[in-house]
């Protein structure tokens, strides 16, 4: 059976997933500017915290914007939604600003969420229906404009990303056209995996063939796309993975470090760059074996280390322009241990029940 012929239906939505993004963008550049400017406006008026919610990949994706905001001041707090549900609404005040992300808008925790907070605070929901039960709680809803998704996430993570980073940049500088451009390049990142580099992508999985496990580690705004791929590694290829930052990795796991190790690293290129290299390095040397996915041109020269490079991008892009990259890596990885990437076996796209 030709590639071709036997795409998933994970596969076939991670071709779209450049042209989801700039089909957002286009939106809010246009028609839905207006819904951006009463993001900024509510911000502007908000005395408490930014506060964001949601489950799975909507709980990490707020990471890309945290390190943006603390980098001016702004407090900014993440919760997983259940855990906000069932013992810390009361940390949640009048004044703050709750951003609850959910790309369908109907995850459970979430709505119920929503619904707890919908007569104390206002509420702005990020999803991908907009008829959705979430959408029906918020004050503003911000649709993902990604279009159908039915298999594992892909166009809706990286287009919450996307919606993300603009209000971020609104709110630290309303730089909004430098935003949208890198967000356009990010997304031609994206589509050159399946245009002219997807022979990576077949080394990449041949690098990494004996991994029984797979640590996830980066630092910054790219430890999102760790937590995705361990996230959706575990889902798709049903691996054993483990996310953390790099820093954490140094303190006890770092004792893993061996011949039977495995890593996917996100490399930075800020002020952290030197130390996961030179960690990446370290573990190279002890016998690990290293997928890096950088935004620095210069490779980490190790046989066991294989880089993938990302010309020009920075650490708030470096996780979406390396999306579908991750995303092709698993679809081979799980079909390689026999599975259908996105056929779910217990579980569903849409999870209703606590």
């Amino acid at each position: 059976m030709s590639e071709e012929t036997s795409k998933t239906a994970f596969r076939q939505e991670v071709e779209e997933q450049g042209e989801a993004l700039r089909r957002m963008i286009s939106f809010y550049e246009k028609e839905g500017r207006q819904l951006l400017r009463q993001w900024e406006k509510m911000y502007c008026h908000t005395n408490g915290a930014l506060v964001f919610s949601g489950m799975g990949t909507s709980y990490y994706a707020p990471l890309v914007i945290k390190p943006l905001l603390a980098s001016k001041g702004i407090k900014t707090l993440i919760f997983e939604a259940g855990e906000l549900l069932h013992y810390e609404l009361k940390a949640i005040s009048k004044d703050d600003l709750v951003m609850l992300v959910s790309q369908s808008g109907e995850s459970v925790e979430t709505c119920q969420v929503a619904e707890k907070l919908k007569n104390l605070c206002r509420l702005v929901a990020v999803v991908n229906d907009e008829e959705s039960k979430l959408a029906g709680y918020a004050d503003l809803v911000l649709p993902l404009k990604a279009g159908e998704e039915t298999s594992i996430t892909n166009k809706t993570y990286t287009n919450t990303l996307g919606i993300l980073n603009m209000m971020g940049v609104i709110a630290v500088s309303r730089d909004l056209r430098k935003e949208t451009d890198a967000l356009s390049a990010a997304s031609f990142h994206m589509d050159s995996f399946l245009q002219n580099r997807y022979e990576e992508i077949r080394l990449a999985e041949e690098h990494l063939k004996d991994a029984a496990t797979l640590h996830f580690l980066s630092r910054g705004p790219s430890l999102v796309g760790a937590f995705q791929g361990a996230l959706t590694f575990m889902e798709g290829a049903r691996m054993t993975t483990v996310a953390m930052p790099c820093g954490s990795f140094r303190h006890g796991p770092f004792e893993l470090v061996g011949e039977d190790h495995h890593a996917i690293v996100y490399v930075p290129s800020s002020k952290t760059k030197n130390l996961v290299k030179r960690m990446v390095l370290e573990m190279a040397q002890k016998g690990s074996t290293i997928l890096a996915f950088s935004a620095d041109s210069k490779k980490i020269e190790s046989p066991r280390v294989l880089n993938i490079a990302f010309k020009d991008v920075d650490d708030r892009h470096l996780p979406i322009a390396a999306a579908t990259a991750q995303e092709l890596l698993l679809d081979r990885i799980a079909s390689r241990r026999g599975l259908t990437c996105g056929v779910f076996r217990y579980g569903a796209k849409i999870t209703r029940k606590e």
